[in-house]
């Protein structure tokens, strides 16, 4: 059983001594990591002093539980060190395959984007053409660029 009576001398404010609630046996990591963040952030001495008592007793109530979590850390971290070369290689892969998926995308969609324009151009042109019943420039502008570019310029068409 996990008893410890507490003294309380003076006014408590529950709200700043929340922490207190660490006082359990099976702390949940998540709990132990906020508590710890909470003390770290104390400032007045006699609070710090408080706290410490407190964190004996969460540690000793877990300790084979904060054990473990601790060892995962440190594990964790050689774990990272030992396949950082694989994970980088990995990553860089990642990369060359994402840009090679977005240069091919935009060369897609700069094509048909290309293609409408270019169809919209000639469409204009032609239209213009044969509202003036001009059918022999309209066969040059259909098999002769440069033809086609001087009439682009001729009627204005961008």
């Amino acid at each position: 059983e996990f008893l410890y009576q507490f003294v309380v001398l003076g006014e408590v404010d529950v709200r700043k001594l929340h922490w207190i609630g660490t006082l359990k046996r099976g702390i949940l990591k998540w709990e132990y990591a906020e508590f710890l963040e909470q003390v770290g952030n104390l400032e007045r001495k006699e609070d710090k002093e408080s706290a410490e008592t407190v964190s004996d007793a969460v540690v000793k109530a877990n300790i084979e539980q904060i054990r473990k979590w601790r060892a995962d850390e440190v594990m964790g971290k050689e774990m990272l060190k030992l396949m950082e070369p694989e994970l980088k290689e990995r990553e860089e892969l990642g990369e060359e395959r994402g840009l090679k998926l977005g240069e091919e995308r935009g060369l897609k969609l700069g094509e048909e984007r290309g293609l409408r324009l270019g169809e919209s151009r000639l469409g204009e042109l032609v239209s213009r053409l044969l509202s003036e019943g001009l059918l022999d420039e309209v066969r040059k502008a259909a098999s002769d660029e440069q033809a086609r570019q001087q009439l682009y310029a001729k009627y204005s068409i961008a």
